[in-house]
């Protein structure tokens, strides 16, 4: 296997590795960092959500207050103007306030004199029959205004803030009645209603819980859900203590009030100005496959981006390398079979200042060396030869004469053994 490849295969193999092992680094952190933001809007959401309830029931708050600062209701009660009048002034409150249950002025003794719900009007406010209204009279001739927790009013028979604030008499100013209101606790309601379409901010399955300190049901954003209000005990108060801690917080468990592994997220009320709140505790559990969907698709997002970002460095470091050393090397493993095959002429085209360099200059030098002491062994073998030819010239020539010679004794024998044969 050549070392082009084997750097290849190691390569890959070290790449893969190493942008698996990123991917996953990447993953699970991004995922972590998303579910962070998550948990902190899913609060955000539930004390945003809070805070309009807040606001609203502080707007009736103040909506109160300035019933009973009407001078035709207070006159109504010292009888200064008719009671006509008086009702035609706490009918256009009813109207340009509110929204209200019930809106009633009680005088200081608690006689009902105005009220939009004609059948209270002459009758007289007690523990018994009207007991919320009954308190926040009560704390009402105190000279402050009032508001209850949630309740179900015993007059209307719906779930209510009962709201009360005393009425001053302009000359004397002296406390000469009561305005009573009974907030309608429908219109709160559908700030959690209408978050069961927003799929965009919660999810459409997300559940909400607004609950009062002992645990009783206040509200759900699911409307069929809105008939057990202050009937039905969410968790007992000892529970909501352990679990959930002021002012809000966020966790995922599985939850069997809601049948899911859920983001559990919560808030309490921190009231609104003057309307310091009643320690409600508003709960939102969203399906985690929902609230965390597009942490885990961004996060996959994030995993495969680095993991590619990685094989594309490690690809660029390859090809890199890949021109630094082993073309190099490639190239001068060319040179050495060419000059192998006798091509002394073959010379290695690196100009660099680095060990690479060195070596290119090192094998162009033995390549020069090596046809120097060629050329050398070339001219010594010719000369040599030169000389063996000359030398087998004059052997050649010496052979002849002495051939020559021993022929023309073989004459000259003849010769004389004839002239012998003669005498």
């Amino acid at each position: 296997m050549k070392i082009r490849t084997k750097l290849i295969l190691a390569f890959l193999i070290l790449t893969l590795v190493t942008a698996f092992i990123a991917g996953v680094n990447t993953y699970l952190s991004t995922n972590k960092i998303l579910k962070d933001i998550i948990d902190q809007n899913e609060i955000r959401i539930a004390q945003h959500l809070l805070e309009n309830i807040d606001r609203s029931i502080f707007e009736r708050f103040k909506d109160l207050q300035t019933i009973a600062e009407s001078h035709t209701l207070t006159q109504a009660i010292t009888k200064k103007v008719s009671l006509v009048d008086g009702e035609n002034r706490l009918t256009e409150y009813a109207t340009s306030t509110g929204p209200w249950d019930l809106l009633l002025v009680a005088d200081k003794e608690g006689n009902i004199i105005l009220s939009t719900y004609s059948d209270l009007e002459g009758k007289i406010l007690n523990a018994t029959d009207y007991p919320y209204n009954f308190i926040a009279f009560n704390e009402a001739l105190k000279g402050k205004t009032y508001y209850s927790d949630l309740v179900i009013s015993k007059i209307t028979n719906k779930p209510t803030l009962v709201f009360a604030s005393p009425l001053l008499d302009i000359a004397s100013k002296q406390i000469v009645g009561v305005a009573i209101g009974q907030f309608l606790w429908d219109d709160a309601l559908t700030i959690l209603v209408e978050q069961k379409v927003d799929t965009k901010k919660l999810g459409a399955q997300t559940e909400m819980h607004l609950l009062n300190k002992n645990g009783y049901l206040l509200g759900e954003n699911n409307p069929e859900e809105n008939d057990e209000i202050l009937l039905k005990q969410y968790m007992p108060p000892t529970d909501l203590a352990k679990k959930f801690l002021p002012p809000a917080g966020a966790s995922t468990s599985k939850d069997m009030k809601v049948n899911f592994t859920a983001l559990t997220s919560y808030a309490f009320s921190q009231g609104y100005k003057d309307y310091k709140g009643n320690g409600w505790l508003l709960i939102m559990d969203t399906p985690t496959k929902i609230a965390f969907a597009g942490a885990a698709i961004q996060s996959l997002q994030e995993a495969a981006t680095t993991a590619l970002l990685l094989l594309v460095f490690c690809s660029l470091v390859f090809f890199f390398i890949n021109y630094l050393i082993i073309n190099p090397i490639k190239q001068i493993t060319g040179a050495t079979k060419k000059i192998a095959a006798g091509d002394f002429k073959t010379k290695v085209n690196i100009k660099r200042s680095d060990e690479i360099g060195a070596l290119a200059d090192s094998f162009n030098y033995m390549t020069k060396q090596l046809k120097e002491s060629r050329g050398d062994i070339e001219a010594k073998v010719e000369t040599r030869t030169k000389e063996l030819e000359q030398k087998t010239a004059e052997l050649e020539k010496m052979n002849k004469f002495m051939v020559g010679r021993e022929l023309k004794m073989v004459e000259l024998k003849e010769e004389l053994k004839k002239l012998q044969a003669k005498k």
